[in-house]
């Protein structure tokens, strides 16, 4: 998500860098994605793909679900850019709560057990995809469906499993990263991935400290730096939706997140 008009703030970037190489990684040396992801503004993204036809009656089996998952998990680029996109429209769609076709629960279990946070992850820190403003969007949008324990708090006990995994695997910094792309503008593309991203984090920030206690004092940090320059970034941005909607997620985090530490 670039925008050569503007520049990103200077002031979030140094310590989401510095943190990084925390010792407290909990990604093994065996594990594909490196040890912390990297911000690729500098890197061309990938092409546009128009006019691309999509299928919607796709069923959350046990089967189809890992099928997903290893087309966006694929580190030897087989896979299209149309399958990439099917693969996860699919499983964003598996995800909603409000989806009656849908047994949620049982969707949600599965996707514990093939460690699907773990995979949309990593899937977002292979090269390029950090940028993608369509791949920002979809990560940010399952991975806060998977943390939402609507409808009803029914699903709480498995939400709170994907929230704690979420936060193990440097969850908290990959999203920070993926909205360091964000440069500023009022290009509601861009506008929505960001949402997606704080709303994201704002439902793992919703899970008290007793349930989740791994988020630490340097999570807390990086989340109000990087909160502050969006807000700054916002400032010039014209869109009478998305803007305040971003407001509000980011005011919902780092007030969250500020009340473990009181």
């Amino acid at each position: 998500m670039t925008n050569p008009t503007n520049h990103p703030s200077e002031s979030k970037r140094p310590r989401l860098a510095r943190n990084c190489n925390r010792g407290n990684s909990t990604l093994s040396n065996n594990d594909p994605r490196p040890d912390t992801p990297v911000s690729s503004s500098r890197q061309p993204p990938p092409p546009v793909v128009v006019g691309l036809i999509f299928t919607y009656d796709t069923s959350p089996t046990s089967n189809n679900i890992e099928s997903a998952l290893c087309v966006i998990s694929d580190v030897n680029k087989k896979y299209t850019d149309h399958e990439i996109l099917q693969a996860l429209k699919d499983i964003l769609r598996w995800s909603y709560a409000n989806n009656d076709a849908i047994d949620r629960r049982g969707f949600l279990n599965e996707f514990l057990e093939l460690a699907g946070i773990s995979r949309v992850l990593k899937f977002l820190t292979m090269p390029n995809n950090i940028c993608d403003t369509d791949y920002v969007e979809f990560i940010g949008k399952i991975i806060g469906n998977c943390t939402d324990p609507a409808p009803n708090y029914e699903n709480l006990d498995i939400t709170q499993l994907m929230a704690r995994k979420f936060v193990e695997k440097d969850g908290i910094l990959t999203m920070l990263l993926a909205n360091e792309e964000y440069n500023g503008g009022s290009n509601s593309r861009e506008l929505q991935a960001v949402y997606s991203i704080w709303a994201a984090l704002g439902n793992v920030y919703d899970y008290d400290a007793d349930a989740i206690d791994e988020i630490k004092m340097d999570d807390l940090l990086d989340v109000l730096d990087s909160g502050l320059a969006t807000l700054t970034l916002l400032n010039g941005a014209i869109d009478a939706y998305w803007v305040p909607r971003i407001i509000h997620q980011v005011f919902r985090v780092t007030q969250r997140s500020s009340r473990r530490y009181d």
